[in-house]
């Protein structure tokens, strides 16, 4: 009677640990992805979501309401009386800061916005808008009419990190619907 061993070898064992590690890479891969992918696609999401909680405010309310945008963070205003005052009774739509690796970049019907104000001049009423110089008047970039409509805007969000290469989102308003602008090749 010849002694036969129980169980498996060294080589079937180490054969089974490395498809185990490959499919394990494989899954954690594929489902981790690209994490400023996907935080910026977040941040996107998220703006999208405040400018249509906007537009239906001044809808309903019947304001006239902006959108204010700098280089990590935008914001939404109100009209009242003669000046443009931060919204600070809605969660959604006060200041958003964004992470330092995220910025923004507002184009208005497909021109780059200048931060140099139109209303800037060395003129001939210099000296009646003077005693205004001292405080820093709010003026949005993108205007948010009470009838549902808005200025058309292009808002591209880039992620760029050391760590990471640069990534970017953009988000379309056009009149009346905000959308990212890869929504237009799903639909």
């Amino acid at each position: 009677m010849k002694f036969r061993p129980h169980g498996f070898t060294l080589m079937e064992v180490l054969v089974v640990l490395a498809i185990m590690a490959t499919v394990a890479t494989g899954l954690v891969m594929s489902m981790g992805g690209n994490s400023s992918q996907k935080k910026l696609i977040k941040e996107a999401q998220r703006f999208r979501i405040a400018m249509t909680m906007a537009t239906d405010r001044a809808m309903l309310t019947g304001e006239e309401l902006g959108l204010l945008v700098a280089e990590n963070e935008y914001q939404f205003v109100r009209w009242q009386d003669t000046e443009w005052i931060p919204i600070t009774n809605d969660k959604a739509l006060q200041t958003h800061q964004l992470s330092e690796e995220i910025t923004l970049e507002l184009s208005l019907e497909g021109l780059d916005w200048e931060e140099q104000s139109m209303f800037e001049s060395d003129g001939l009423f210099e000296d009646v808008f003077a005693d205004d110089e001292d405080e820093e008047k709010l003026m949005p970039q993108v205007f948010i009419y009470s009838f549902g409509e808005f200025t058309d805007f292009s808002l591209e969000f880039t992620w760029d990190s050391e760590d990471d290469e640069p990534v970017s989102e953009i988000v379309e308003g056009l009149t009346y619907k905000v959308q990212l602008k890869r929504d237009e090749v799903d639909e």
